[in-house]
């Protein structure tokens, strides 16, 4: 079979999954039927306090990274590929800034990432939790980073080079159960999502809006009410962290994805209500999205 046939039929596959996500006869509603294609084994990135180990180099197609860490602030893995030009000093230093900024500067760095890489999701996990990522790569260069190394506090960005390819085989992600999808709306970006997932379910997540985003999980605490989400994050939009927090624990989910990107996600998720989110700022109105509405409520049994 040729490199561009595998390319095609891989594709294919992927492309596959949200349409059988929604289909009533589909392995998301039964047990998936036997395949002669297999699953992606997967790559192991492991995480610490200093940084994080992960391969050099993979097979382009579909990949799968198996994300852990040690670290007790998490990790926040994710796959960069750099725009033809970017020089990748100046893309991580616009990185850094719309992380650890504030205001229009942190603003403006974020639009800058937006001009200058494809942010190819990721994994958010933390200390005793393995989650995993399903994405595909294109044949060339690509950079891992943990968004936690440019948070302000840590010691400093961490990155390594990925190699992918050339395609050698053909692989699938594992089946998804249900799909998390945020898009554009009048009022901002919205998220659907399916009210109740098993848990260990893998998960589409698919950015179709017209901006970078991401769709973070983050545990709610039992007392939590929905009005609570879109209060908490008016006053961070404010610029005050509330004392109390609806939230319980770590993040996790999947980090920056740019338009048009599709992955598949195992956020390894213990039973409990979450909410997804994103923590983005609307540049049009300099209040987080997720003040104005841009969340949904996941139940995992």
């Amino acid at each position: 079979m040729t490199t561009s046939r595998r390319r095609v039929l891989a594709i294919a596959a992927l492309a596959l999954v949200p349409v059988l996500a929604f289909s009533p006869e589909s392995p998301v509603h039964a047990a998936p039927a036997a395949s002669t294609v297999p699953r992606d084994a997967g790559a192991d990135v492991t995480g610490d306090a200093a940084g994080f180990t992960a391969p050099d180099a993979v097979p382009a197609g579909i990949s799968t990274f198996r994300v852990s860490t040690t670290n007790q602030r998490g990790i926040r893995f994710g796959i960069v590929r750099l725009n033809d030009g970017v020089d990748l000093g100046a893309f991580l230093g616009h990185l850094k800034l719309s992380i650890s900024g504030h205001g229009p500067e942190a603003q403006a760095a974020a639009e800058a990432v937006s001009r200058e890489a494809v942010m190819t999701g990721g994994a958010i996990t933390m200390p005793g939790r393995t989650a995993s990522v399903s994405a595909w790569l294109n044949p060339g260069t690509y950079h891992l980073v943990d968004y936690v190394s440019f948070e302000r506090g840590s010691a400093g960005p961490v990155v390594r080079a990925l190699t992918a390819g050339p395609v050698t085989r053909l692989a699938l992600p594992p089946v998804p159960r249900g799909a998390i999808v945020v898009r554009d709306s009048a009022a901002g970006s919205r998220f659907s999502a399916p009210a109740q997932v098993p848990a260990g379910s893998a998960l589409l997540v698919a950015n179709q809006s017209s901006r970078l985003n991401e769709a973070v999980l983050m545990r709610l605490r039992p007392e939590a009410q929905a009005a609570d989400i879109p209060a908490f994050f008016e006053a961070v939009s404010s610029g005050q962290w509330p004392s109390v927090s609806p939230f319980d624990g770590l993040p996790m989910g999947v980090p920056p994805l740019s338009p048009g990107q599709v992955v598949v996600s195992v956020p390894g998720l213990a039973a409990g209500r979450y909410a997804v989110v994103t923590w983005f700022t609307d540049p049009q109105t300099g209040r987080m999205y997720a003040a104005q509405g841009s969340y949904a409520l996941i139940t995992v049994s």
